[in-house]
């Protein structure tokens, strides 16, 4: 019994060794395979990036010019696969020295041709050519470059922690940027604007970078960014004696108010405040309110101050209002 299954476990083993020795010769089969087949010259399509060179800087292409190419090439099969990997890896140069203008019942067309480009390639790679590209003319409008120099805009909303203020106006340095492009384009935009300054409770100075926003995807500019520049100072708290304005009398009435004149208090930065006067503010009584008023006090609104001038209250928020014949 027992020499019955040594015997077994011998066949068995033997059968093993037999099927690695046919795995063995069909694996080296396949990799001679391979090798005499990928060693043999091939031709296939390609889809290769294109850049161009030397394109003149008075002339923008209104349509864009395409970014890749197909190409029909032919190499040995390693070749041919690496680059079928890889196609990134190399790329079809189109010279803008050789572009050409076409006309047209339509118009004038401007056009460059890629056998330039396949004869530089095939100069400059030994292992691979390229037989035929396609298209093998570009096509594409071309119209004159322009710049001009344009307003920077910069949108914010500022906030201030208490005691404090601008100092001076929000300063965008630079103010202005040089827009390139069609003039058709160029003749639409009046500013440029940059992403959103917001800040909240300042209290220190600062200076902060911020991008700008293309206002068209067919123009440049320069530069892409801009600083945007705070100053802060700390505002105190002061009053002055306004004159009220009456508006909207009849001409054939004397009005007057009663008081004639009331007290404002209002903030300011420390710098500017001994700057204002009396003058620099408008505190207004309107007559027409008293024609639903039985009581003869109309309210009072204050319509102008100055721009650096802040929290301003009004202590006699309403007066009465005098009238009588001449």
């Amino acid at each position: 019994m027992m020499g019955k299954t040594n015997q077994k476990s011998k066949r068995n083993a033997g059968n093993k060794s037999r099927l690695f020795v046919f795995f063995i010769c069909l694996l080296v089969s396949a990799i001679f395979w391979f090798l005499v087949t990928f060693n043999n010259f091939f031709t296939t399509s390609l889809t290769l990036p294109v850049r161009y060179i030397n394109m003149p800087e008075e002339m923008l292409a209104a349509s864009q010019l395409p970014k890749i190419l197909s190409v029909e090439v032919t190499g040995s099969g390693y070749d041919l696969l690496t680059y079928l990997i890889r196609p990134e890896i190399t790329e079809v140069i189109l010279d803008g020295r050789n572009i050409g203008f076409q006309n047209t019942s339509r118009g004038s067309k401007s056009f460059i041709t890629t056998y330039h480009g396949v004869d530089y390639f095939n100069l400059e790679h030994n292992d691979i050519k390229i037989l035929k590209v396609k298209p093998d003319t570009l096509f594409f409008t071309s119209l004159s470059k322009s710049s001009k120099k344009i307003k920077v805009n910069v949108p914010y909303k500022i906030s201030f922690e208490q005691p404090f203020g601008y100092k001076d106006s929000l300063v965008v340095v630079p103010d202005s940027v040089v827009i390139s492009g069609a003039i058709d384009i160029l003749n639409t935009i009046e500013s440029i604007s940059s992403e959103a300054l917001e800040l909240n409770k300042i209290s220190q100075s600062g200076e902060f970078e911020l991008k700008l926003n293309p206002p068209s995807n067919e123009i440049s500019f320069e530069p892409s960014k801009v600083k945007a520049k705070i100053k802060t100072e700390k505002y105190t708290e002061t009053s002055i004696d306004v004159p009220v304005k009456i508006i909207n009398q009849p001409s054939n009435l004397t009005v007057r108010s009663l008081p004639e004149t009331v007290n404002i208090k209002y903030s300011v930065g420390l710098s500017r405040f001994n700057d204002f006067t009396s003058s620099d503010f408008e505190i207004v009584a309107n007559y027409n309110e008293l024609k639903n008023n039985k009581l003869g006090r109309v309210n009072l609104m204050v319509t102008n101050k100055p721009v650096w001038v802040k929290d301003i209250k009004i202590q006699t928020p309403k007066v009465e209002i005098i009238v009588s014949k001449p």
